[in-house]
């Protein structure tokens, strides 16, 4: 009978501690899966899915005063979320929504205020406003 005890307390101890060690390793996997979706997220960010782009212009601008106002009128843009214009490569970098705006808008509103863009001369009327060092 003592035997039978003991088997019996012995199996009882063996399947709480089976148990506790599930339930421990029950975060750990959610805390997996969270990781996951998010690195999921970060990439669909990365590689343009939800609308989010990602494009690139060459241009002539020259100086800072002309970097500003590359920023100041494509931010204004609905769907543009960020420009950066670097001058010793020319080029204008742009991350949009593409729900809301298009890169043929973002192209011409570059022409549209005076600059280049991938070697199409901006608008005339509009680059006599331009600094004298982008005209």
């Amino acid at each position: 009978m003592k035997k039978i005890l003991l088997v019996f307390a012995c199996l009882l101890f063996l399947g709480f501690a089976s148990q506790e060690a599930m339930a421990q390793k029950k975060p750990k996997k959610e805390k997996k899966e969270k990781k996951e979706k998010k690195d999921k997220k970060d990439k669909d960010d990365k590689t343009g899915s939800k609308g989010n782009q990602f494009i690139e212009f060459s241009t002539e601008a020259e100086c800072g005063e002309c970097e500003v106002l590359l920023q100041d009128k494509l931010l204004a843009i609905k769907g543009i979320k960020s420009v950066s214009v670097d001058l010793e490569t020319e080029t204008i970098e742009v991350r949009y929504n593409s729900v809301h705006v298009s890169d043929t808008d973002i192209k011409t509103a570059i022409l549209a205020a005076g600059f280049s863009a991938d070697g199409e001369k901006g608008y005339k009327e509009a680059r006599k406003n331009l600094p004298d060092c982008c005209k």
